[in-house]
């Protein structure tokens, strides 16, 4: 091929992705402001409105961007074990995941599952389940940069 031709492909992916970039937090931004007008709290810090917005941009980034090359089978599998244990570990070190508690017991009733509001966009809502053993609280923007990182995991593993 030749260096224009290169160039021109180059380009166009950069404005192909840069478009999608835009339209991704122009979406994002719509959401956080219908969202804060119709709940009234936008946090009590900028930041706190700002934050999930750039880690669930970096997370689809990331999924975009990456494509897993596995030639066997087994190298796929054993990936998606230490993934899977991977996510585990950081789910507990980031309070999603823990032992069992009778502190959410008021929230999510006999069936062990409940929601939050009353947070901004990306901090809420906030999806909590309590069983027998373990308690998983799931707030959406850590849950998602979470798993974009195991995404990463497995791409360098695989």
């Amino acid at each position: 091929m030749s260096q224009a031709t290169l160039e021109t492909d180059r380009i166009s992916r950069v404005l192909k992705s840069s478009t999608w970039l835009n339209l991704l937090l122009a979406a994002q931004l719509i959401a956080g402001l219908v969202y804060a007008y119709f709940t009234g709290d936008m946090g009590s810090r900028w930041t706190h409105f700002v934050l999930p917005f750039i880690w669930f941009t970096a997370s689809v980034w990331v999924i975009w961007h990456t494509r897993p090359v596995t030639k066997r089978r087994v190298y796929r599998i054993g990936a998606a074990l230490v993934v899977a244990l991977y996510l585990i570990v950081m789910f507990y070190f980031s309070g999603l995941l823990g032992p069992s508690t009778s502190h959410f017991g008021q929230l999510t009733g006999p069936s062990g599952f409940g929601i939050t509001w009353g947070r901004s966009l990306g901090w809420s809502p906030v999806f909590v389940y309590t069983g027998d053993l373990i308690t998983v609280s799931l707030i959406p923007y850590q849950a998602v940069g979470l798993f974009a990182l195991a995404y990463l995991v497995y791409d360098a593993i695989a």
